[in-house]
């Protein structure tokens, strides 16, 4: 739980990626034990939530938040994925973690460092 609420609250891209990180491990981990409910769900959920609001950064925050209420966030491609393969193949449900994390972490970086570079040139 902690490290899903410093993933909400932060801002912060590294600690975001130690955030992701965290995640990541702890899914492969559900999935490998096959802890998907309610374990794997939780976790998937946060990095779920933390995806929406990345992709959607376009939206106002209340706008995101009223979708993630609804459980648009829940409807993504890999979400989806992610909770039929972590029964069947967990190989497969870990990969998918990990290249939605690994990409999140990447997005976040990178993000930052434009945001720097932009501050340079004014």
């Amino acid at each position: 739980a902690a490290v899903t609420t410093v993933l909400r609250q932060t801002k912060d891209p590294q600690t975001q990626s130690v955030c992701l990180d965290a995640i990541k491990y702890s899914c492969a981990a559900a999935i490998c034990l096959s802890l998907n409910e309610p374990q794997l769900h939780a976790f998937a959920c946060a990095l779920a939530e933390f995806v929406f609001f990345e992709q959607n950064k376009h939206l106002s925050t209340n706008a995101c938040h009223l979708a993630t209420v609804r459980g648009e966030h829940l409807r993504q491609q890999w979400f989806l994925n992610l909770m039929n393969f972590a029964p069947k193949s967990k190989s497969v449900a870990c990969e998918v973690v990990s290249h939605i994390c690994n990409d999140m972490q990447s997005r976040v970086i990178y993000d930052a460092d434009q945001k720097i570079l932009r501050d340079i040139e004014m």
